[in-house]
């Protein structure tokens, strides 16, 4: 063999990679091997090939020669596959990000359903505040009025029960607002 024949021989062998469950018809495998299809054709006779198989989907039984079986018999070297760790690590890794994005998924409806609960929580909180505020201004305005100098005296109850007043111009009575002055 000359030197640019084993030149171009070595290249064919060298260039490309397969998956290791990748196969080839017997003119790709020719191109991939640097030999003639016939080279292929004897060896598929010959038994060689343990693993070819025709093609189902094409309609002229296209025999594929799997890529393993040509490392296995010689024509390819073991560097034309894929390194399959390096093969399961980037399923591995597809896998493994699918399940971080399902679990992110999951976590993002959880603290949707989180926030929404959250938000109903502070829309009751701040209505509650609010009739807290109303009744403070209105005992306020309560406590005003009794002691704004509308003559009641010190002392006066605000509330349901009976109440009286001492000092003067005190009465008694019962209600929001008791005694009343003179």
């Amino acid at each position: 063999m000359s030197a640019r024949s084993a030149q171009q021989y070595q290249s064919a062998r060298s260039a490309p990679s397969y998956q290791p469950d990748a196969a080839l018809t017997f003119k790709e495998a020719a191109e991939a091997a640097g030999c003639s299809v016939d080279t292929i054709k004897r060896r598929h006779q010959g038994g060689t090939f343990p693993h070819v198989f025709q093609d189902a989907g094409d309609k002229r039984g296209t025999w594929l020669i799997p890529v393993t079986d040509l490392v296995a018999a010689g024509l390819l070297g073991a560097d034309a596959l894929v390194d399959v760790a390096e093969t399961v690590a980037t399923v591995k890794h597809g896998r493994e990000a699918a399940a971080v994005q399902t679990a992110l998924e999951s976590a993002r409806q959880d603290l949707a359903l989180q926030v929404a609960a959250l938000r109903a929580q502070v829309t009751g909180l701040e209505a509650q505040l609010a009739r807290v505020v109303d009744e403070r201004d209105f005992l306020r305005g309560l406590v005003t009025a009794t002691t704004g100098g509308a003559g009641i005296g010190a002392g006066t109850e605000v509330g349901t029960g009976a109440g009286t007043g001492a000092g003067p111009g005190s009465g008694t009575g019962s209600g929001a607002v008791s005694g009343t002055g003179a």
